[in-house]
């Protein structure tokens, strides 16, 4: 039964893994710019030449009027998005990173012999566990979303 729990609980995770990818930048054939954070997404012509985000560089000084007030642009919008866009991302990477960790100790658990007490105790583990692994899968599917409609403005 134990047994069985963890394959579920690392079958899980395991669909999560490729979820959490780079943000990968690329022009279509139209030479539209495009950003996706899925590889398969990029035409395979344009893979060898697609760029992976790992930093979004943004100006350091907002554009001012000839008044001297400070102008809000499109472009400054779209590197506010962006920003936000590369924090969620850092803060999911984080999160997944410490998911792995904990599924590596639950592995180690499961190879170790228990008393019903402690089975029980384990199998609660992995059951907060796996509603871990649901809550940041939907986190992920959000941030998608939100790539796919910050990608859809680029255009």
């Amino acid at each position: 039964m134990t047994f069985r729990i963890l394959l579920i609980a690392l079958f899980l995770l395991s669909t999560a893994v490729y979820s959490s990818a780079e943000i990968y930048k690329y022009r279509d054939a139209d030479g539209v710019l495009r950003f996706t954070n899925n590889l398969h997404e990029v035409p395979k012509d344009q893979r060898e030449k697609v760029d992976s985000i790992h930093e979004i560089e943004t100006k350091t000084e907002p554009e001012k009027d000839p008044a001297g007030s400070q102008a809000k642009t499109p472009e400054s919008d779209m590197d506010m998005e962006a920003e936000a866009l590369k924090s969620e991302k850092e803060l999911l990477d984080s999160e997944y990173a410490k998911l792995e960790e904990d599924r590596k100790l639950l592995v180690e658990m499961s190879q170790k012999e228990k008393n019903a007490e402690e089975d029980a105790a384990f199998r609660e583990q992995i059951e907060s566990f796996n509603a871990r692994i649901k809550a940041y899968d939907e986190k992920l599917k959000v941030f998608e979303q939100k790539v796919g409609e910050y990608n859809a403005k680029v255009k």
